[in-house]
């Protein structure tokens, strides 16, 4: 037995009330709009995280792990990625 949808009032639009997502509000800038405020999505964003071209092994077997300074409003920062080494089954890189 299902319930006929007639059944139901229909609301107007006036009735309906705006609501937030809390998720959402991790995205937003603070009320007073601060020079120095900064989110963290926006300074990974800006991280040269990739590495373009062959890159060096150390003795044929690891990749070196890569450096890099640059500057996100006005601070300075140093990235540092080292490459995962990852073992099989077998215990071998």
């Amino acid at each position: 037995m299902t319930k006929s949808l007639s059944n139901k009032k229909t609301k107007k639009f006036a009735d309906f009330v705006e609501t937030e997502n809390p998720q959402l509000s991790l995205f937003l800038l603070l009320e007073d709009d601060r020079d120095d405020y900064s989110l963290t999505i926006e300074l990974y964003d800006f991280l040269q995280k990739f590495v373009f071209g062959k890159p060096d092994r150390i003795s044929g077997k690891f990749l070196e792990t890569v450096e890099r300074d640059f500057v996100c409003r006005k601070n300075n920062y140093r990235l540092r990625m080292t490459p995962a080494r990852i073992k099989d089954a077998n215990g071998f890189e």
